[in-house]
């Protein structure tokens, strides 16, 4: 089993020790309700690095012991060793990491101070900043297969945080982008028939005091959903809507 510290400073590291209690112990317990049982499996390797410091080096460190208590976690490490890599890279492949194995509250979207790695291969595809989004050969065929079953979620789920997909090797790959995009359009349909629904609500309201309601979004990026709700209201056929905005 291998482990990732989070310290705030590099300072912090001559303590030799981490402490985590608090709202931080609970982050932890809800990434990993059976901590107890792995932490006595024993541990292999240990990273190091800092929050607040994510331009400074991390570290290699030897585990001396684990302390659980009831409301805390102290774990006691010695022999530093400064690695060839920043805290920022091993924290942007946490995060990545994380969010593919539930460790972090969407809602939320903390990613817990320390975090347990059961084997190697993982330890060391975080370690080396080295991220696969799926251990699939072919990550095309993997997205189709999920795609057949109308699994949207576990599509999205593959690549989050998604807001920076386009930091990833898949933005350059369109048959990719488009399985990705597809499925965040297939999870957005519920938010868009909820729309619709609202603004049919308001059809009494209008009629009695003669107001006009207008669809349009000046974002590219967002203009089709609008167009899209624009559509299902003339659908409906309670509104006569017109709108500059050309066809879909």
């Amino acid at each position: 089993m291998y482990l990732f510290v989070t310290l705030w400073r590099e300072t912090d590291i001559s303590k030799n020790m981490f402490t985590l209690k608090g709202e931080y112990l609970q982050t932890f317990e809800q990434a990993f309700p059976d901590f107890k049982k792995r932490l006595k499996a024993g541990i292999q390797g240990c990273v190091v690095y800092f929050n607040k410091e994510k331009e400074n080096n991390c570290y290699w460190a030897d585990v001396k012991a684990v302390q659980v208590y009831s409301d805390s976690i102290v774990i006691y490490f010695n022999n530093c060793r400064k690695l060839d890599m920043l805290s920022g890279d091993i924290y942007v492949s946490l995060i990545r990491f994380g969010y593919r194995n539930g460790w972090i509250n969407k809602k939320q979207g903390f990613l817990p101070l320390l975090c347990i790695v059961d084997n190697k291969e993982d330890f060391d595809e975080i370690r080396k900043n080295t991220f696969r989004v799926v251990k699939d050969k072919n990550i095309l065929a993997h997205l189709r297969e999920l795609s057949s079953r109308n699994d949207w979620k576990s599509i999205c789920d593959l690549f989050e945080p998604l807001e920076k997909i386009h930091e990833r090797d898949e933005w350059d790959n369109h048959e990719v982008l488009y399985e990705i995009g597809y499925a965040c359009s297939k999870l957005a349909e519920p938010q868009r028939e909820r729309a619709v629904d609202i603004i049919t609500g308001l059809s009494h309201n209008l009629k009695q005091d003669g107001s006009i309601i207008i669809i349009e979004n000046g974002s590219k990026q967002n203009c089709e959903s609008f167009k899209r709700i624009r559509n299902a209201l003339v659908n409906r056929g309670i509104y006569n809507i017109y709108s500059p905005c050309v066809s879909i």
